[in-house]
């Protein structure tokens, strides 16, 4: 072989392996986003539809942990699981800061009921295209009921608790905290529902319509819900007992001449007081509380010193009437333990009815090891120890 061949047939060979490396690659196939939910949930988020894509994320997410068939067909890996647990994380604090926002309006002073309307507008205005359809209505029949309220305050409507009782055929007077149903009359749309001691309405409380606390609307906003089931079905959440246990029950109220009926939604019974046990989740978070249910209230009893609870400012005897968004009053403690373990990886918010300066910073990684954790438990066992010598 010549000179100048072997030299063409070195350059050839150097030269193959540039040349290879340098085509195209065939591209990695992206299931995640040719799968249906995903690209269902992924349209939400872009059209910032906050709550909706919260549950989208959500119900996927728990399907995919709990049907084997359904993650085997859904192609699905673990990295994807992974990053729904995020979009999860992502879309439950975008909503929770949408919620956050909406609670300022209701927790405006009852006298400054304009501003109240004013805020609700605004947050309509700014918020409209985020918000569902139901969203939407439950801001818009506040609106329209801050409006019957000034009416009422002005003379214009009849406003007494007695004439919604009349509506809902209940025997009503207010009290501090809610309404108190002193009896339950003949043709109530409700009587149906009391048929025995566990549904017995009687003597109990109403403590919140349509979600919000009784106690964070004045009289003639009350009085305004409550006439409203002539429109619509009105949500009455009912508190019994509280001594050693707690009763509440929750349910829909329709008082329209055509067709008054009531349906039951819900009926929970827990103990009043409920505190953190050795395994219980919000330990890794470096906090430990005590649930008292009769009046949704998180009163913190330990933190643990550089943990995520302490970083972001709680403290012992601080209490909370919020967490992610959600209030706490007549929240079973089972759907309050699912909040802190869907939150593992994310972070936790909590809310206080005193404002923003009570407030903790959102709570976020990384949690406890397993070893602080039982570190920490030891701890409280000792300090609940000092209490009970003490008194």
């Amino acid at each position: 072989m010549s000179y100048t061949k072997l030299l063409f047939v070195i350059m050839v060979a150097a030269w193959m392996p540039a040349c290879l490396s340098s085509a195209p690659q065939k591209p990695v196939e992206r299931k995640f986003y040719k799968n249906a939910q995903v690209r269902n949930c992924l349209q939400l988020d872009q059209e910032r539809k906050e709550s909706e894509a919260r549950e989208c994320w959500s119900s996927l997410l728990k399907r995919l942990q709990s049907d084997k068939t359904f993650r085997e067909k859904s192609e699905l890996n673990d990295a994807d699981i992974v990053k729904i647990q995020q979009k999860v994380d992502q879309s439950t604090q975008r909503s929770s800061s949408l919620k956050s926002e909406l609670d300022k309006c209701y927790k405006l002073a009852a006298p400054k009921r304009q501003k109240r309307v004013e805020c609700f507008r605004d947050y309509l205005k700014r918020n409209r295209d985020r918000l569902s359809v139901s969203e939407r209505f439950e801001v818009e029949s506040s609106i329209k009921e801050m409006q019957q309220a000034k009416n009422r305050a002005d003379g214009k409507i009849e406003n007494t608790v007695e004439h919604a009782g009349k509506l809902l055929g209940l025997g009503l007077h207010m009290e501090e905290d809610g309404v108190r149903i002193d009896k339950i009359l003949q043709g109530s749309p409700l009587a149906p529902l009391a048929t025995d001691s566990t549904t017995d309405l009687e003597q109990g409380i109403i403590i919140a319509m349509d979600g919000i606390p009784s106690a964070d609307l004045n009289e003639s906003e009350r009085i305004s819900h409550l006439e409203a089931c002539q429109e619509r079905p009105v949500r009455l959440t009912i508190r019994k007992g509280g001594s050693d246990d707690v009763r509440f029950i929750m349910l829909e109220a329709k008082c329209a001449a055509a067709k008054p009926e009531g349906k039951m939604l819900s009926n929970v019974t827990m103990p009043s007081d409920i505190c953190t046990s050795e395994k219980s989740a919000e330990l890794a978070w470096g906090l430990s509380w005590c649930y008292h249910a009769s009046d949704g209230v998180l009163e913190i009893e330990e933190v643990y010193k550089n943990s995520p609870a302490d970083k972001a400012g709680v403290m012992p005897g601080q209490k909370y009437s919020g967490i992610n968004g959600k209030v706490l009053l007549a929240m079973p403690y089972k759907d309050l333990l699912d909040i802190l373990r869907s939150s593992s990886s994310g972070h936790i918010s909590f809310s206080s009815r005193q404002g923003a300066l009570s407030t903790p910073t959102p709570l976020s990684g990384p949690l406890l090891s397993n070893e602080q954790v039982a570190s920490f438990w030891k701890a409280i066992l000792l300090s609940r120890q000092k209490a009970k010598e003490i008194r």
